[in-house]
């Protein structure tokens, strides 16, 4: 299958793009600035779905594997900044792809939207608004594509590793204070493990 990796250069992106060509798929990437192995500069906060179908064009599916920096300092309200970032481009992205006729799609998002639903006492969205925009990523992402595009959402906890020159050693803090969490820390995700999740097969 051929396969576009939005986020081609990140630390997963990258990770997933090398497992697919691993298993004998065609990968095109994706990516803000250019870097080796990086195919087309994609700015996600300007692309259009006119933009992004042209992109897609000739792909059996697509893998969303851009990240926000959620760590830097914003403005009050934060929530239109996160939107923006995380939630926008998905349901443009996956307009698209549906517009395209593709027929599978894959959003690497956060393991919070997992406590969130297996503890909604917590209050997670109402209390973070990065939590909360990843909700509604994974939701209007797969409405955007609709009952014929399968998407699966990948929630992924802390990642470390390398990806290029670039290494990533610490993991992201969400905005709004701590969040709360299992006792016992969840082991950090091993890139293999990650990029193998995002397509079994």
């Amino acid at each position: 299958m051929r396969i576009l990796v939005v986020g081609g250069s990140g630390l997963i992106g990258a990770h997933v793009a090398d497992v697919l060509r691993e298993r004998g798929h065609v990968v095109t990437t994706t990516a803000r600035t250019a870097r080796p192995g990086v195919d087309h500069l994609l700015d996600l906060g300007a692309a259009t779905v006119e933009d992004m179908r042209k992109l897609l064009e000739g792909h059996g599916g697509v893998v969303y594997a851009a990240r926000t920096d959620e760590q830097r300092p914003l403005p009050k309200p934060i929530y239109p900044t996160f939107r923006a970032d995380l939630v926008d481009p998905v349901v443009r992205l996956f307009t698209a792809a549906r517009q395209e006729g593709l027929t599978r799609g894959v959003i690497m998002g956060s393991y919070y939207t997992y406590f969130d639903r297996l503890h909604p006492e917590w209050r997670l969205t109402e209390r973070h608004i990065y939590i909360r925009c990843r909700k509604e990523q994974a939701a209007e992402g797969r409405a955007a594509a609709g009952p014929d595009l399968p998407v699966a959402v990948i929630e992924l906890p802390f990642v470390f590793g390398r990806a290029g020159d670039r290494c990533r050693t610490g993991p992201a803090r969400s905005t709004g204070g701590p969040v709360p969490g299992p006792r016992c820390s969840p082991r950090p995700a091993a890139r293999r493990s990650c990029r193998c999740a995002a397509w079994p097969t």
